[in-house]
Formats: C-alpha cells, sequence, structure tokens
C-alpha cells in the first residue's frame, strides 16, 4: 500500500472498458465452442472472426490502464540528460 493510500478508504474497483471487453471475449469463446459441438456452422462462422479482435483489444485496454495507473502513481518520467 502506498503512503497516499494508507489511511484512505479503499472504493470497490468499477467495472471498465476492460473487464466489459473480457466479458465480450468470453461470450464470443463459449459460443465458438458451443457452436462447434453443436455442429453449427453458422455459429462457429460468426464468432470466430471476433476471437482475435477483441482479445487485442482486451490486451490494448489494459496496456492503457497499466500505463495510465503507473502515471498516476509514480507521476511523469524524468529523465536526465
Amino acid at each position: 500500500m502506498s503512503a497516499r493510500t494508507a489511511g484512505a478508504a479503499v472504493a470497490p474497483p468499477r467495472p471498465t472498458v476492460a473487464s466489459a471487453l473480457i466479458v465480450a471475449l468470453a461470450l464470443a469463446v463459449a459460443v465458438d465452442l458451443v457452436s462447434l459441438l453443436a455442429g453449427a456452422e453458422l455459429g462457429h462462422r460468426i464468432a470466430k472472426p471476433l476471437l482475435m479482435p477483441l482479445l487485442a483489444t482486451y490486451i490494448a485496454a489494459q496496456c492503457l490502464l497499466t500505463a495510465g495507473a503507473l502515471k498516476a502513481e509514480y507521476g511523469e518520467r524524468r529523465t536526465t540528460d
């Protein structure tokens, strides 16, 4: 715990874009797998193209959130010449 939040109450986490994306990814994976198991070619053809873009977007959102959290915690990065 940092010195900034030592005495402060911690708020519960709010839903973010990243959490919505992981839910969408899980749904697409479930639809794809169930469609494959059931032999429903149409469901597989719809869900399969969504998997990689959803995964890539989720990872990008996580990277942006992590970068923002690090910037908020440690401030701007200072370099010396």
